[in-house]
């Protein structure tokens, strides 16, 4: 497996990135997830059954997701705009620890 470049991320990287942290969120978020949603879902199902209002399960899961890819991209942005090589200082290489 070859290092990443240390220039400018293009489109791709981005997206492999991306994709990558998808991946990750779900292996590491639905475990510890499943619980809650067991317990939404039993109450979900409980008030359909009484003719109350209800959310479907699905919301609940989308709605992390949602939440945790908004914060992956803030989080991201942030990153890609510390490690570009600062005008100031052209050979500081302190925002690149993987450069060295």
């Amino acid at each position: 497996m070859a290092m990443p470049s240390t220039g400018a991320w293009g489109p791709m990287d981005l997206l492999l990135v991306f994709a990558m942290w998808a991946v990750m969120m779900v292996a590491m978020m639905v475990p510890s997830a499943t619980p809650m949603l067991l317990a939404f879902a039993t109450i979900s199902r409980s008030r359909r059954a009484q003719g109350r209002t209800f959310v479907p399960l699905w919301v609940f899961p989308r709605g992390l997701s949602v939440t945790l890819d908004g914060f992956q991209r803030r989080r991201h942005a942030g990153t890609v705009g510390i490690a570009q090589p600062s005008a100031d200082f052209p050979h500081d290489d302190r925002h690149q620890p993987f450069a060295r």
